[in-house]
């Protein structure tokens, strides 16, 4: 979906992967593309470990990818509100039903309904360039705040 809305003909982009895991969206980026792996446990030497529930990376990327990850946030809005602001493009993706077995089975900590991440969305003034339903109750969103400078990459 991202590469439907970002081209690839700007080779020096800058992607962050919050809650990388195993890093399998680094096979999906195009050439050229710096990226940088951020989890709470290194899985690889360059994972950059930080606990995303308590402090999120703060520095400029061009783009922040969170997918699978705002679920298991207590504060999934604080997280996904930090994103959009600290990137030009946010691509992420949110589980917006709610089903306290499924919750319990995959160890989720947090919730989002759709009207909430339309009103963080909102709170963040920026534009949703794409969407797609995702896995039945949830979406797949790329965003793009306009006011944002990109000013090198994060910590």
């Amino acid at each position: 979906l991202f590469r439907q809305v970002l081209p690839e003909d700007k080779p020096d982009r800058e992607v962050a992967d919050f809650g990388c895991g195993r890093q399998q969206l680094k096979t999906l980026l195009p050439a050229g593309w710096s990226y940088v792996p951020y989890d709470w446990t290194p899985r690889s030497p360059d994972t950059r470990v930080c606990d995303l529930a308590v402090a999120a990376p703060t520095g400029a990327h061009e783009i922040i990818f969170m997918l699978g990850v705002l679920e298991y946030m207590p504060d999934p809005a604080r997280l996904l509100s930090h994103a959009l602001t600290q990137a030009r493009w946010t691509v992420f993706s949110c589980f917006c039903g709610w089903s306290p077995l499924r919750a319990w089975k995959q160890g989720w900590r947090g919730r989002l309904s759709r009207r909430a991440v339309e009103r963080v969305l909102k709170g963040a003034n920026v534009q949703v360039r794409a969407y797609q339903d995702w896995r039945g109750d949830g979406g797949l969103w790329v965003c793009e705040n306009l006011d944002h400078q990109t000013g090198g990459q994060g910590t």
